[in-house]
């Protein structure tokens, strides 16, 4: 997957091409979990409908084919494009015909690096999985058993949204534990 793309990059230098690993990691799962708190302020819109579950909505409405190719044919369209890019209109069509109505928010996790320009394909079990929701799995108390399957078949969007992700970790509605921006 991913580490084979990279290893090729670096002309087979398995150390820059483990840090350029982690570096593409760390910046693509900030970006998923700053998406998940815009969408807990409803600040993103699917054809004028606020989502407030807007990477899964947004995977359930593109084609196959941009499933099939999630990273480059949607969510860095929804980084680059539209948070990323103050020159456009506040709800640009630009995914397979859907309007996405998504704020400009500029910074650094939004700008493209150099990594940011390999094409990385990943199989869209990965980002979603209908199967997740139909198996009780869990976990080992200290470690996983060849049995315990507990990430093998949950995509990272459905993972994500089994968390309760708070704007404000004091607000009565967010009592629960959550993530929060700290």
């Amino acid at each position: 997957g991913i580490y084979q793309r990279f290893l090729t990059e670096f002309n087979y230098d398995d150390k820059e091409a483990t840090k350029a690993v982690c570096d593409y990691v760390k910046k693509l799962l900030g970006r998923l979990v700053f998406i998940q708190f815009l969408q807990k302020k409803e600040w993103l819109k699917i054809d004028g409908k606020i989502s407030t579950n807007f990477l899964l909505d947004l995977f359930n409405v593109i084609s196959d084919e941009s499933r099939d190719n999630f990273i480059e044919a949607a969510l860095e369209k929804v980084v680059y494009l539209l948070l990323n890019n103050e020159n456009r209109e506040k709800d640009s069509e630009i995914i397979d015909k859907h309007k996405l109505g998504v704020p400009f928010l500029n910074g650094g996790l939004f700008e493209r690096d150099q990594y940011d320009n390999f094409e990385i394909k990943l199989p869209k079990e990965f980002f979603h999985n209908e199967t997740c929701k139909e198996e009780k799995r869990e976990l080992s108390e200290t470690k996983l058993r060849d049995n315990d399957n507990f990430f093998s078949h949950c995509g990272i969007l459905d993972l994500l949204n089994e968390y309760n992700v708070t704007i404000d970790e004091n607000a009565p509605n967010d009592a629960e534990v959550g993530v929060d921006p700290e």
